[in-house]
């Protein structure tokens, strides 16, 4: 899978970040490299993408999700 980090600069000066695909395939270009599949109540598959935006706060090492 071809994912990509990617940086936004709207917010937090460029302090936050999210995966994202990096697929050829359009249906999955800029979605969320986190996705799970599940069947629906008619049976049928779908898919749901997870957008999660992270940030390393200050003072901490590490990113952490903002909620």
């Amino acid at each position: 899978m071809n994912i990509k980090l990617k940086t936004s600069s709207l917010y937090g000066n460029g302090n936050l970040v999210c995966l994202e695909q990096n697929s050829m395939d359009i249906r999955f270009r800029g979605e969320s490299a986190l996705w799970g599949k599940y069947k629906n109540k008619k049976g049928s598959t779908i898919g749901n993408f997870y957008k999660l935006y992270l940030h390393i706060p200050k003072g901490k090492t590490a990113f952490e999700i903002i909620r």
